[in-house]
């Protein structure tokens, strides 16, 4: 069963952005089944770029890291949970 999951922004400190580490946002009760599970983000050509959700952050939002970093077009985009 796919969910769909929306990226609201990545990880960061003052000084640096990590765009392979996205957090996101799901619109589900229980977060903690989720972790582990893995998720793609397609491009526009096509290509997808795989990762996996590490962890919850905060309340209702997941962090995930992908094997590659996103460009930052990929925040406000929809991505798949398997």
């Amino acid at each position: 069963m796919v969910k769909k999951a929306k990226i609201v922004g990545f990880k960061r400190n003052h000084s640096r952005t990590y765009n392979n580490y996205c957090i996101l946002a799901l619109k589900e009760k229980d977060l903690g089944r989720f972790i582990g599970r893995k998720i793609f983000w397609i491009t526009q050509t096509g290509k997808r770029i795989k990762g996996k959700i590490l962890r919850i952050h905060g309340k209702d939002l997941l962090m995930a890291r992908f094997n590659k970093g996103l460009p930052g077009n990929a925040i406000g985009s929809e991505i798949d949970v398997y």
